[in-house]
């Protein structure tokens, strides 16, 4: 018996028919193949970002911008702006949760988890591995080297942030909005005082529509489609019912099982959800549990997450460090691959819970209005993390300030590929490091 099914895929931006017949065999293997070239290419690309994004969550969202918008314009500029507005709103990994967006969109939910792990595998695989021999022969990273890196993670995430800006805050209003989240997260270092001024420039926003609705209507940005239709409210909220369900099921195992175990998950699902402001404000809510309850050493502890400063990956890849270090009864390689995915949890499900919702609301003109506002307020912001967390620590000397111009420069005038600029100097100095302590 013959007859045609029609399939509607996504494939390279574009929708692709398959006519199925003999009983659709042959169309359903099209689209299996399709599907595997996909999952490859989000693999591939994410694998590499794991291996060459060093300098924390605002250099991943700048070599996310790099890659995905500029290179193989996946997204638009709108669309992955919007990506970056959503998760600094939700708790949570922000630069992995933007992501596992851009995995859906490429490949659904197995996409999203395969941009999580791929982007992952890197810094987590090495933080195991320094982990079980920490207390033997140590290898350790040159100070020089990790100097450079992070004088080098200045000059990338400058370039990304002017694009940015130049983009997103072109008229006087949003360049104040700009100053506002620029300047308020520069006086006030508190991870909260990020969220209340997110929340701000949202009333901001609204109000701004209310009362200059028609001047506002000529810069509001076009409709963006993010492709999320097939991910329905209905699957957003079992998402978020799935998140809530997660922290009562950890809770009561931890009550009702006296073991180790759930107690260390329960507390890295816990911190996982309810952290903001990115993967440097775990470190109190990691260290007054795990040290203080003499799970693992203070020494231990910090040189961890020294090490994990200087990966390329996520910084709440620190989970697998700590889960390979704790003195458990478990096999360490157990417990960090536990500790990782489960910390990672809560970011999964937020992002994939809010974006259906963020898709139907978005499209509305205040909305609109109000993500004007929050793009504006989050490139201050990021300006404020850029100067706070990354230039105090890096440029301490003329010679540093020097170095990252001239990398600025690699990088906008000789169109120099960021994994390069990173890579050669940091290279060049731990070579000459080696050569001087052999002579």
């Amino acid at each position: 018996m013959r007859y045609r099914v029609l399939y509607l895929i996504k494939f390279e931006d574009c929708y692709v028919e398959n006519h199925a017949v003999e009983n659709g065999l042959k169309g359903q293997t099209t689209i299996n193949m399709m599907l595997k070239k996909q999952y490859y290419q989000v693999f591939a690309v994410f694998f590499k970002l794991g291996c060459i994004s060093f300098g924390g969550p605002l250099a991943h969202i700048a070599f996310f911008h790099q890659v995905f918008v500029r290179d193989k314009k996946w997204l638009t500029d709108s669309a992955y702006s919007e990506l970056v507005s959503l998760s600094h709103i939700l708790p949570g990994a922000s630069s992995s949760q933007v992501g596992m967006a851009i995995g859906y969109l490429k490949g659904g939910y197995f996409g999203a988890f395969i941009a999580w792990f791929a982007f992952t595998l890197p810094t987590a695989a090495v933080l195991i591995l320094m982990a079980l021999v920490i207390g033997n022969d140590f290898i350790e990273i040159p100070n020089g080297v990790i100097h450079c890196l992070k004088v080098m993670t200045v000059a990338i995430v400058a370039k990304a942030l002017y694009e940015m800006a130049s983009k997103m805050c072109r008229t006087n209003f949003t360049i104040c909005l700009l100053f506002f989240g620029m300047a308020i997260n520069l006086l006030f270092n508190y991870f909260i005082v990020q969220f209340a001024t997110i929340m701000l420039s949202i009333l901001i926003g609204f109000f701004y529509d209310l009362i200059l609705r028609e001047k506002s209507a000529s810069i509001r940005p076009k409709h963006v489609i993010l492709n999320f239709k097939q991910l329905s409210l209905k699957l957003g909220l079992i998402h978020l019912f799935a998140f809530v369900l997660g922290l009562c099921a950890f809770y009561l195992l931890m009550r009702l099982f006296n073991a180790p175990l759930f107690s260390i998950l329960n507390q890295f699902y816990w911190v996982g959800s309810f952290v903001f402001g990115g993967g440097h404000s775990v470190l109190p809510l990691l260290h007054s549990y795990f040290v203080s309850e003499q799970w693992l050493s203070n020494d231990t502890f910090l040189v961890g997450y020294a090490l994990t400063q200087a990966m390329p990956g996520p910084l709440f890849s620190f989970s697998a460090f700590i889960g390979a270090s704790l003195q458990t009864p478990y096999p360490p390689i157990l417990m960090a691959v536990l500790s990782l995915v489960v910390f990672f949890l809560p970011s999964y499900l937020f992002m994939l819970g809010a974006l259906p919702f963020w898709q139907h609301l978005r499209s509305s003109p205040i909305v609109q209005s109000i993500l004007i506002s929050v793009n504006a307020t989050v490139v201050g912001i990021l300006f404020a993390t850029l100067y706070r967390d990354i230039w105090t620590v890096a440029i301490l000397e003329p010679k540093d300030l020097v170095l990252a111009l001239g990398a600025y420069i690699a990088l906008t005038n000789f169109k120099i590929p960021p994994w390069l600029v990173i890579i050669a100097p940091s290279g060049l100095i731990w070579i000459s490091i080696i050569l001087l302590e052999t002579l």
